[in-house]
């Protein structure tokens, strides 16, 4: 599967998941990962609105090499509020 539909696939998924509060979205942006001491990379970076509140999830190699079902499932076990 191509990066645009592994995307893609992982965003419809977890909104079906985690439903996202009313005109809000989970959202694949880029950011800056690390700090001033250990340097700094370009991640891409997932972020999931729960109950209105975005909580930030970067992806890495081993998160691509999963299946967006597989990504997803572990993204679940790991959100507040019992969206697990």
């Amino acid at each position: 599967m191509d990066t645009r539909s592994f995307l893609i696939n992982t965003l419809k998924l977890l909104e079906q998941s985690s439903p996202p509060p009313k005109n809000a979205h989970h959202a694949i942006t880029y950011a800056r990962y690390g700090s001033n001491e250990d340097g700094w990379e370009d991640r891409l970076a997932l972020q999931v609105n729960v109950d209105g509140t975005f909580h930030c999830l970067f992806l890495d190699a081993e998160d691509f090499a999963k299946t967006p079902q597989a990504l997803v499932s572990d993204i679940m076990e790991i959100l507040p509020n019992g969206h697990s």
